[in-house]
């Protein structure tokens, strides 16, 4: 086997040297191929998996200054941010719960807060602002709980966000 791979080598005019080049350039060209037709793939026939999110935003419209400790009776703003990528228009509501034990999601207790976000296009962003006021002294979970219509029927997504937050009497 040897001497007919030397002979092809003799006749293509391949000495060793040349021959490794070649194996290394051919091996090159196989990968490259081979990755840019995977990528070409995925980006015309697979598609995104649907997704959706929400997110708390400061006063400042960013994710720094959130509020810690606060006195009784008073309040605080944030922005509550909802994204659609479900590849559709969708309906939306936001359950804002305040409870003193955080157990499994959704949280079983009332929402001191709901509102709706109808008709929201796919890629696009729902920005709120949002008036929390706790009112009695102690430890407290704000969550924010992201439900989204299915047939007429609210379904939680298991997408939420949460505060702490210390109600002191001065």
């Amino acid at each position: 086997m040897r001497l007919q791979l030397e002979k092809l080598g003799k006749i293509a005019h391949i000495d060793d040297d040349k021959g490794y080049v070649v194996a290394v350039l051919l091996a090159l060209i196989i990968v490259s191929v081979s990755i840019a037709g995977y990528f070409t793939y995925a980006a015309y026939f697979l598609k995104p998996e649907a997704y959706n999110s929400i997110y708390l935003l400061d006063t400042q419209n960013k994710a720094v200054d959130y509020p810690q400790t606060l006195t009784v009776n008073q309040q605080f703003k944030v922005y509550v941010g909802v994204a659609n990528h479900w590849g559709s228009t969708e309906n939306y509501t936001v359950e804002i719960k305040i409870t003193k034990n955080l157990s499994t999601y959704p949280i079983d207790t009332q929402p001191s807060q709901t509102y709706t976000i109808n008709n929201l296009p796919n890629g696009a962003t729902n920005q709120t602002e949002v008036t929390i006021s706790p009112i009695e002294i102690g430890n407290y979970w704000v969550v924010f709980e992201l439900w989204q219509e299915n047939n007429g029927i609210l379904e939680f997504t298991h997408n939420f966000c949460v505060l702490n937050i210390q109600v002191t009497s001065h």
